[in-house]
């Protein structure tokens, strides 16, 4: 303290004697730091004020009397161990970091030096994680010399010392420097040397009641602080200390004060909310980022120390994203601390910020709150089925849920039914979530959001792993249905025309009076069901019949009737999304259902201002001008109340959805990767942004050094744009701000930019012939130009895995490169006649189209180079882009004729009639990520997008998954009478070697008798959409098999018949595999993910494996390490890479390279691997081939077996003791082409044909 003291004086005399001037200027910066040396010599005061109090003759007496310490230690010795409780291995460890929670302390500060007021009990409240006990401990330290302190911490698991806190709170005070104090309470142990075995009620009133009310004279501040009340073991004791505190308050002096920590815990706030006590509600404070940043800082800063890690650690940003992911805890800040330190940072830290959920300390936390929760739920059945359908609808809600809201939801649930809203609400309330109040916050407001404190309670709630033994799991698919069922039979119920008994078109849905209206007749509950029921619809993976009898009806009579409550709400932009999400979820499986949202979908779009401006206008300016062929006219014409008179009416929707102006000429154009915005550059070199559904404009700021051309990042997350000084610049979509410095085009004037998919390369193409690479993470050049044209570079596009880049050019040819090397590969494709415009890989990098100033469009195999058919003719004029639909299907073309040309790839032919409606040129046109709209930019300054979603419909065939178009097929299809009607996809042999199995693009699987060639049975046909794979299990008697339709479905393979409810994905499901012994199966999906299950149980293990992005063509198989642990091995059709992964740890354990893609992996008998590539080139695999890091327990092999050794078209089938056959797959299982592959036993199958 004197040295502080000194500091300040010094920096006192420094500012004494400057000028007048500089006093000024430097006043209010200066303003918080005398604030602080206010404060700091106030503490001063008041502790030498205190030491000066003390009786300096028995303070000599005390230090030099030994008979009177033994006797006051064998006093203390009868209250136990004061230290229990009092604090942890350092006082140091628990106290806030200096700078922090300066508002909540400070304010503590002044309550306990007030002993004007009655204020005598603050209760600091707050759920877990917020910092409630080093708040106590902060507060106990910084008043150690100012005041006589006692602390105690309750802590969960030591119930046999916990009913001891009393005589610990008491040991403190007997031991403290303040002799008056310590006199007293150690002769009230004098007097009553076996208080520690009395009940908590005796010991409070000798030790505490008895020994502090003597010192009525003594204006000393006493602070007795008890943290974590709900940690005590006894609930019951907790709660008994509150009321022991509450009924001898008044005898107790005015400055004995108790602080009091807890979370909100049903029986604690009980007792502790109707008195009228001080509280901090540490749940409610705003503002707290600061503090929880300068805790991170420090954190980081120690684990940088203590693991002697460079300057570029940690990453920037890092501190600011972990501040957001900590949403006010610090207790997941030292959580996540502790999980860096006791790793290695580096790893732990990338871990962390991609997977929150990773850091699970608050788990045993949660747990135990939910299991006493959960087990006093199910003592009865009704309420623990409502005690789940509750915790359920608070986690799936996308909106914040209020006790009004779930009393209306679960009014007719056999616990509520009949009971008024009221009582309703105080059961849902008190008997079903306040045991839950550690984890959930419920306002006294009923009509206030009930809300998770923290995402990480969702993310424990929802893994079914995390949650073990503890019966809290929340299933989101079947709360998502439960929900969805609920909220169609509440609106079928309730939803009226006219709802709010409205009769003036001309007020507005903003009108006061229509605002009160709506309260008065549209029930919270109801509004919102009406909100959410599409978002709950579309997150169920299945269709239950419940479900879709609900919407059929909803969609028959009450589908107006929601329109007009979404537009009371000013929520019409909501309901247009919601029926856009419902006709994507109908798609095929009910055309009537289907048309009709199709129509609800145009019809918001079409008529969206009137109905957005009063809900009368949807029956009396809408409905009337709806085309007369439309389902929903046709359904929904008798409730319009206006009608039209000799007036012509359209009989469909146009194509065109909607039309913006836009401020100036635009020239790029481009659709975000989540598929909500448009970024469009204008020849003022602006970029803007609009709303992909509506047109409006994106309130974000614009980008003034913007230009053409202009793209997005393959991650969505950054806008790069030309400027007009051939400066390449990243912007944060969301933002607008700077990412990078810019980088320099060297004054080559650019016409085109391309990211490589993964992110890593830019390319850009120029006026001077020449294509420059950049590594767009350092933004440094990579290699010398590329060159070869002998004109502008139009357009530079990457092929699907990055090794490729190709280039189109003014002097008519398009040329590709090597990244790798930078070399030209293989010949320039020559065919058009005039420069081109725009080159475009099809979504599998299996074509390439490209749009010329000759008027045509030209579709290329890429592995020939050769033309597919004939040039694409229709265009009147110079055709600048074309551009693939995300399935491959469609071609979009856009020229200088003013029209936007639709194409099947499949056939060549164009689609309906091309798209008319600008005036201008069309420079560009984008599909969105759906493939059911195009946006299209053109010189006439409009914006407009087009409902191509019943084009793509008109192709009808559908093709591979991963080879969208048959123009690509080199060889004809030809069909069985018994075999298939489309592609084979895959086949699998029995382990017995008997049966064949085989899936198909035609929706079915077959069985085949090996033998005979004959098929068993009729085809299995239960799945919607094409097989991608079978798979029998090791013992033969289960058939699994993968869909597109993002199912795995289960089948007797003796019989055929399924055996369970198909496994559920949200991607289409490209491979499956049994593990050896039969117990796992994986699923490994198109978007990346491989999902895990039991086939004991077909639950799924936990969270899925996730490869990296999404690549087409996955392929698995498991093997067994040398120590028997298993492992899956993972390939693709489209990259060389291999992946290793161990099931135990859920991590990857290696990856490696390898000379080509994977189509199919397959076990010799022998235990070696076989991978197949796309060529149909099969190899074994050599145990060099693995990282070191995995302990392959495959046999080794030579170096000349690692030679392709088979030559056939995926799938490769093995069957009985290894002979191998292969077939076209294009022919179905009629055509074999039987090759053998090394010496092997004979084959008692030698007769197989299939």
């Amino acid at each position: 303290m004197i040295s502080q003291l000194k500091s300040i004086q010094d920096q006192i005399k420094t500012l004494s004697s400057s000028s007048t001037f500089k006093k000024l200027v430097a006043a209010d910066g200066r303003a918080d730091t005398l604030k602080g040396h206010q404060e700091t010599i106030r503490t001063a005061l008041e502790e030498t004020q205190l030491l000066v109090s003390l009786n300096a003759a028995d303070l000599l007496q005390e230090l030099y009397d030994a008979e009177i310490r033994k006797e006051q230690r064998r006093l203390l010795n009868c209250l136990g161990d004061a230290n229990y409780g009092a604090k942890g291995d350092a006082v140091e460890d628990v106290i806030c970091l200096p700078g922090t929670r300066a508002g909540t302390l400070g304010r503590i500060d002044e309550w306990i030096r007030d002993t004007e007021t009655s204020e005598r009990v603050l209760w600091i409240r707050g759920t877990a994680g917020r910092g409630k006990s080093t708040i106590a401990s902060t507060v106990a330290y910084r008043w150690r010399y100012r005041a006589a302190c006692a602390i105690f911490h309750f802590r969960r698991g030591q119930s046999s010392l916990d009913k001891r806190f009393v005589c610990a709170l008491a040991r403190q005070l007997g031991s403290t420097a303040f002799l008056e104090i310590k006199n007293s309470v150690q002769k009230s142990i004098k007097e009553n040397e076996d208080i520690a075995q009395e009940r908590l009620q005796e010991q409070f009133k000798t030790l505490l009641v008895g020994s502090l009310e003597r010192l009525e004279d003594n204006h000393l501040s006493i602070l007795l602080v008890i943290d974590a009340l709900d940690e005590c073991e006894s609930t019951e004791s907790a709660v008994n200390f509150i009321k022991l505190v509450d009924r001898y308050l008044p005898s107790l002096p005015v400055n004995v004060k108790f602080l009091l920590t807890s979370r909100p815990e049903a029986p604690l706030m009980r007792v502790l909310e109707p008195r009228p006590w001080h509280a901090e509600d540490l749940d409610m404070m705003k503002d707290v980022d600061e503090d929880i940043e300068k805790f991170i800082e420090f954190g980081l800063s120690k684990v940088k120390t203590e693991h002697n890690l460079g300057e570029d650690w940690p990453p920037p940003d890092t501190v600011s994203t972990l501040v957001r992911m900590s949403q006010g805890l610090f207790q997941w800040v030292d959580t996540a601390i502790r999980y860096m330190t006791e790793g290695l940072p580096h790893h732990r830290l990338q871990e962390l910020l991609q997977s929150p959920s990773v850091c699970d300390g608050l788990d045993p936390l949660y747990l135990q709150i939910l299991g006493k929760a959960s087990k006093k739920a199910a003592k009865s059945r009704t309420q623990g089925d409502l005690f789940h359908r509750t915790l359920g609808a608070i986690v799936v809600s996308p909106y914040p849920i209020s006790l009004d809201v779930m009393g209306f939801i679960f009014a007719e649930h056999e616990m509520l039914k009949g009971k008024s809203q009221k009582t309703v609400i105080e059961l849902l309330r008190w008997e079903i979530l306040l045991d839950l109040t550690s984890l959930i916050h419920i306002p006294r407001d009923s009509t206030s959001p009930v809300q998770l404190v923290h995402t990480s309670v969702r993310d424990l709630l929802i893994d079914k792993i995390r949650c073990g033994d503890v019966p809290c799991w929340i299933n989101l698919d079947q709360n998502h249905q439960n929900l969805t069922s609920e909220y169609l039979r509440l609106m079928n119920r309730d939803l009226k025309t006219n709802i709010c008994k409205l009769s003036d078109l001309s007020k507005a849905n903003s009108d006061p009076e229509v605002l009160d209206l709506v309260k008065l007749y549209v029930p919270s509950g109801l509004q919102h069901c009406c909100r959410t029921w599409s978002i709950h619809l579309t997150a169920c993976p299945q269709k239950s019949d419940q479900v879709l009898d609900g919407l059929e009806k909803f969609s028959k009579n009450q589908l107006l009737r929601w329109i007009e409550v979404m537009s009371l709400l000013g929520k019409t932009g909501e309901s247009q999304a919601a029926a856009k999400q419902v006709k994507e979820y109908l798609s095929s499986s009910n055309p009537l259902l289907l048309e009709l949202w199709s129509d609800t979908y145009r019809f918001i779009i079409a008529f969206h201002e009137p109905i957005s401006f009063g809900a009368l206008h949807i029956y009396a300016s809408a409905l009337p001008f709806c085309p007369t062929e439309t389902a929903l006219r046709r359904h929904y014409h008798d409730n319009a109340t206006a009608r039209l008179v000799n007036s012509s009416q359209d009989l469909t929707w146009p194509m065109e959805l909607w039309s913006r102006h836009v401020e100036t000429v635009g020239y790029s154009l481009a659709i975000g990767v989540g598929g909500s915005m448009i970024a469009y550059s204008t020849i003022d070199n602006t970029i803007r942004l609009c709303s992909l559904e509506s047109g409006t404009p994106v309130d974000r700021p614009l980008i003034h050094d913007g230009g053409h051309p202009m793209i997005f990042s393959p991650d969505g997350k950054a806008i790069v744009s030309v400027s007009p000084d051939d400066m390449i610049h990243f912007r944060d979509a969301e933002t607008g701000e700077p990412l990078r410095a810019p980088l320099d085009g060297h004054g080559e004037i650019i016409r085109s930019i391309a990211f490589s998919p993964n992110g890593k390369i830019l390319a850009a193409g120029s006026r001077y012939q020449t294509i420059r690479l950049w590594d767009a993470e350092s933004g440094l050049i990579l290699g010398e130009p590329l060159t070869g044209h002998s004109d502008a570079v139009s357009s530079v596009a990457f092929s699907r895995d990055s090794a490729i880049l190709a280039s189109g050019s003014d002097d008519g040819t398009v040329r590709f490169w090597d990244l790798k090397t930078g070399a030209p590969t293989g010949r320039p494709l020559e065919g058009h006649e005039s420069a081109v415009n725009s080159v475009s890989f099809s979504p599998t990098s299996a074509a390439l189209a490209t749009a010329s100033d000759d008027k045509t469009i030209r579709l290329w195999d890429l592995e020939t180079k050769r033309q597919l058919g004939e040039p694409l003719r229709r265009h009147s004029d110079n055709v600048y882009v074309a551009v693939f639909s995300p399935s491959g299907e469609v071609l979009a073309s856009a020229s200088r004729d003013m029209t936007i040309c639709l194409w099947n790839v499949e056939r060549g032919s164009l689609i309906g009639e091309p798209l008319a409606g600008h005036s201008g040129a069309v420079f560009f046109v984008a599909f969105s990520p759906n493939g059911q709209s195009l946006a299209s930019l053109s010189s006439d300054q409009t914006i407009r997008l087009w409902d191509v979603g019943a084009k793509e419909s008109l192709v009808k065939d559908k093709s591979e998954i991963d080879t969208p178009n048959r123009l690509l097929q080199n060889s004809p299809t030809e069909e069985h009478p018994l075999g298939h009607a489309n592609v084979v996809n895959s086949v699998d042999f029995a382990p017995d070697g008997r049966i064949l199995a085989s899936g198909s693009n035609d929706e079915t699987i077959r069985l085949w008798e090996v033998e005979s060639g004959k098929p068993i049975g009729s085809p299995l046909t239960l799945h919607t959409d094409w097989v991608n794979c079978v798979a029998f299990s090791p013992d033969g008697e289960v058939l699994a098999s993968a869909s597109y339709d993002k199912t795995v479905r289960i089948w007797c393979a003796r019989t055929g018949e399924p055996q369970r409810e198909p496994l559920q994905h949200e991607s289409p499901v490209m491979f499956v595999t049994f593990s050896a012994d039969g117990t796992i199966l994986a699923a490994g999906l198109a978007d990346g993910e491989i999902w895990l299950w039991n086939t004991r149980t077909w639950e799924s293990m936990g969270e899925p494996l996730y490869t990296g992005t999404s690549r087409p063509g996955p392929c698995g198989i498991f093997l067994s390490d040398a120590s028997g642990e298993i492992v899956l091995v993972v390939g693709w059709k489209e990259t060389t890479e291999i992946q290793f992964w161990d099931l135990k740890t859920r991590r990857k354990r290696g990856e490696f390279s390898s000379s080509s893609t994977t189509m199919k992996f397959s076990l010799l008998p022998d235990g070696r691997l076989i991978r197949t590539d796309e060529e149909g080139l099969s190899s074994l695999v050599r145990c060099s081939d693995f990282p070191a890091s995995l302990a392959t327990s495959l046999p080794t092999t030579t170096e000349g077996t690692s030679k392709p050794c088979l030559t056939s078209s995926s799938p490769l089938l093995l069957g009985y003791e290894g002979q191998w056959r292969g077939h076209r797959q294009s022919m179905g299982i009629t055509q074999p082409v039987d090759r053998d592959v090394v010496s092997l036993p004979p084959n008692p199958l030698e007769k197989l044909r299939l």
